[in-house]
């Protein structure tokens, strides 16, 4: 208890220490923040990553507004050969997904250190294409492809701990709607597919993003030590 008092304590004071800048109408915000997680079995071998950016304006101090943007790849690779018939059966997908939508944010505490609260939309495109010979020893190739939404709330810290770039590291809850067609893909490429299916999901997790918070009039936020 006494550490968790201590480093709520340590919050509430960097928050009200004087700022080397403040937070002011007409302020810019960069960010960016990735993932790579790659895994390998006997038979199998998983591969994700994604990369998310953001742009924000701050029409008024410490609430910010903008457009919010994710990008990422996925990989699944089996394979397993048949001792005895020496046939090799294999599955093998490729997915990608991207999206775009606005965000809002407000802060609480000094540009040097900050909480934040954030929620988001995001609006994109999925596909996942498959390549297999599990059912009868011949090539099949199916398609994944669709639209969705995802909504977001985000809660997280902010350090800017030098002149132009900071670190934020925040945990989301997200909900995510999806309409996906699905089908076999015919030698002309087209997909054969039924009608699209909704599928619902949610989800969650945390992040660490690089920022750069500025302003087009002068550059940095944060002025130099020496204050030249």
């Amino acid at each position: 208890m006494r550490s968790a008092s201590t480093l709520v304590l340590g919050a509430v004071i960097m928050m009200v220490m004087p700022a080397h800048g403040q937070f002011e109408t007409g302020d810019l915000l960069l960010s960016v923040g990735g993932s790579y997680k790659a895994k390998q079995y006997d038979l199998k071998e998983t591969l994700n990553s994604e990369i998310d950016l953001q742009l924000g304006y701050y029409p008024i101090p410490r609430v910010g507004v903008g457009l919010i943007g994710n990008w990422g790849l996925s990989e699944f690779d089996y394979a397993k050969t048949n001792e005895i018939t020496g046939v090799t059966e294999t599955n093998y997908k490729e997915g990608h997904w991207g999206g775009i939508g606005p965000y809002v944010r407000g802060h609480l505490g000094s540009p040097d250190f900050s909480v934040f609260g954030q929620l988001s939309a995001v609006f994109g495109r999925v596909e996942q294409d498959s390549e297999n010979n599990l059912t009868d020893g011949n090539d099949q190739y199916y398609r994944q492809e669709g639209n969705f939404q995802q909504y977001g709330f985000s809660m997280g810290v902010w350090w800017y701990f030098t002149r132009r770039f900071g670190a934020e590291i925040l945990g989301t809850s997200d909900w995510t709607f999806a309409k996906i067609r699905s089908g076999n893909v015919s030698t002309n490429g087209e997909l054969d597919s039924s009608e699209p299916q909704r599928i619902d999901d949610t989800g969650g997790g945390g992040s660490i993003r690089l920022i750069y918070w500025f302003r087009l009039d002068k550059g940095a936020k944060k002025p130099p030590a020496n204050g030249n």
